[in-house]
């Protein structure tokens, strides 16, 4: 057994694209890649081809395990066989040299942290006059929604590297695994996650964005069945399906008031107020 056997690696898996995911009956696709031994694969085939006999000497499994291994992270497209009997990972895993680099980049926005504090104190005034749906939230929360709102704004607007399209995968969706090595160290994964769920397909003309930042507590984001019930809720119709209704209300999207009122628990946005 190769020494590496006895220092298992562990990737944070994860997709960027387009897909209708839901545990448990439709998981996420890197679920299906994120058993130890996937991972270790992944991690040893990234850098360099590997044969089966190579990887069963690295990840210190017999070769038939490693080669019932192979064909699901080859049909789940996350490795491929590039010339006969060797293998590459198919995505990009970024390592602590990565996660060094963007902590100490942080440093490059002190000069403007001040003035873009204000502007957002300032934005968070003006938006207060549309009179948009706050769901209640206090004026701090409100500052960091408005404030990652403006930055996405500021992206589209003036980063040069733009959104690249993800191919079609075996589910029919489009997009692409991505990694990082997780070692433990001083640099944690610091960064800042985006889902997007629309109930256009449903029946409804809303959408519900959630965002993830490094270090905090993963939010689900909702589904578009859910999404109804809140559509339906501010609209002030009857809700007619009370177990979609339960479930918002036991995951925190809902709450029930004393006089059985229902209330969306996050804050929405018209079309125009948005725009």
């Amino acid at each position: 057994m190769n020494e590496t056997a006895l220092r298992p690696v562990n990737l944070q898996i994860r997709i960027n694209g387009d897909g209708n995911y839901k545990d448990p009956i439709s998981p996420f696709p890197y679920v299906y890649i994120n058993d130890a031994l996937s991972q270790n694969i992944l991690y040893y085939c990234y850098e360099m081809l590997r044969t089966v006999e190579e990887l069963a000497k690295l990840c210190g499994v017999p070769a038939y395990y490693i080669e019932d291994c192979l064909k699901n992270l080859i049909y789940r497209e996350a490795m491929s066989e590039t010339s006969k009997g060797k293998y590459r990972t198919q995505f990009i895993i970024y390592s602590d040299k990565v996660n060094e680099y963007s902590e100490k980049a942080k440093c490059i926005f002190t000069p403007v942290i001040e003035s873009f504090v204000s502007s957002m104190k300032a934005l968070e005034n003006d938006i207060n006059d549309l009179g948009i749906y706050t769901a209640g939230k206090p004026d701090e929360e409100l500052m960091y929604l408005y404030g990652i709102m403006a930055l996405e704004y500021l992206s589209e607007k003036y980063n040069p590297v733009r959104w690249i399209e993800r191919p079609v995968r075996y589910d029919g969706c489009c997009w692409s695994y991505y990694a990082h090595l997780m070692t433990g160290n001083k640099y944690p994964v610091r960064g800042l996650g985006r889902e997007v769920s629309l109930n256009s397909v449903s029946r409804g003309s809303y959408k519900h964005i959630s965002y993830h930042f490094g270090g905090f507590a993963y939010r689900q984001m909702m589904f578009d069945n859910e999404i109804n019930v809140c559509e339906d809720i501010f609209h002030k119709k009857e809700i007619t399906d009370l177990d979609l209704a339960a479930s918002l209300i036991e995951n925190g999207f809902v709450v029930r008031e004393k006089d059985g009122k229902l209330v969306v628990l996050t804050p929405a946005f018209t079309k125009t107020q948005y725009e």
